[in-house]
């Protein structure tokens, strides 16, 4: 249980920092037309499956 906590915390920190890294996508996009719908697709898979599952760890760990 917790190493399933600790797995979809550092995935949910990874997350956060490729957000932070790629967050201006206008320039990614000059160079891969299809990274907007990637990213979009990306993000929002990684935030349901693990950003979520942290936060419902959060709570039980509390």
């Amino acid at each position: 249980m917790i190493i399933i906590y600790l797995s979809a915390k550092s995935i949910c920190i990874v997350y956060k920092i490729l957000r932070i890294i790629f967050s201006n996508y206008q320039t990614l996009e000059a160079f891969h037309p299809y990274w907007r719908k990637l990213k979009i697709i990306l993000y929002k898979n990684l935030k349901k499956q693990f950003c979520n599952e942290t936060e419902k760890y959060n709570e039980i760990f509390k």
